[in-house]
């Protein structure tokens, strides 16, 4: 359910012409006091959103051959 969430607002982020990333690994006791968190909530991600620096174009995507390996 998360990685939905996070798509979502990726998404929306993306037609408002903002960039963004879902972030999963960092300090999770530094994130909390920053965030003024109580004691019973924990962050286990983030989604950094800001105006990207140029525009993106399209990205090639490699096949799925190219990027996997079948060890038998």
């Amino acid at each position: 359910p998360h990685l939905q969430f996070f798509n979502k607002i990726l998404i929306a982020a993306e037609a408002m012409e903002l960039a963004g990333c879902w972030v999963g690994a960092f300090n999770e006791e530094k994130a909390a006091k920053v965030l003024n968190l109580t004691s019973y909530l924990r962050p286990v991600a983030m989604v950094p959103i800001g105006y990207p620096v140029q525009k993106r174009g399209p990205t090639h995507k490699n096949s799925i051959e190219k990027v996997t390996t079948i060890i038998r």
